[in-house]
């Protein structure tokens, strides 16, 4: 019976010690939500995008031939602004035609409103009649939608090199997975 007093006065002792003084109520600290950056350096990107392509030899009698299809591309920026790809693009044209290209890629991302403008420069080979070397020039915009995910369309213009030059309009519209 005494072990049982003397703990509950210490029960007693600790708690009326623990509320000692006066009480009163603390303000509230507003909290603060500080969101994840959607653009990052040293990213790795992938992308499934739809194509249009357009083809205009000028030295044959061909007209212009154009066709849709679509493609696949990996990248990756290694600064802030900086970036290099490489593209696969699956046509249309003349049946089946597919190209390769790499570009490198400057962007400048407005944080606030989720965008990035973009221009490349970049080259490769078409793998057809031939396989003729291209230059190509162009830009896009991306928009953010989560750290991982964007959508984006772009746009290019490329001079074909071959017996019968020529030059290229490609349009690309897809998704943009970010890792």
């Amino acid at each position: 019976m005494k072990k049982t007093a003397l703990n509950l006065l210490f029960v007693v002792a600790a708690a009326g010690s623990a509320v000692a003084g006066p009480l009163r109520a603390l303000p509230a600290r507003p909290y603060e939500v500080t969101p994840s950056p959607l653009f990052r350096d040293q990213e790795l990107f992938f992308d499934l995008y739809g194509s249009y392509v357009r083809h205009d030899e000028r030295s044959s009698g061909h007209s212009d031939r154009d066709g849709f299809g679509g493609g696949l591309s990996i990248g990756h920026y290694f600064g802030y602004y900086i970036g290099a790809r490489f593209d696969v693009n699956f046509s249309s044209v003349d049946a089946a035609e597919i190209t390769l290209g790499g570009d490198i890629l400057l962007r400048y991302p407005i944080r606030e409103t989720h965008v990035a403008p973009y221009v490349f420069a970049g080259g490769g080979v078409m793998l057809d009649h031939g396989d003729p070397g291209f230059f190509r020039l162009g830009g896009g915009l991306e928009w953010r939608f989560t750290p991982h995910f964007g959508i984006f369309g772009e746009g290019s213009y490329g001079w074909v090199y071959q017996d019968t030059d020529g030059e290229n309009l490609l349009i690309k519209v897809g998704i943009r997975y970010i890792y």
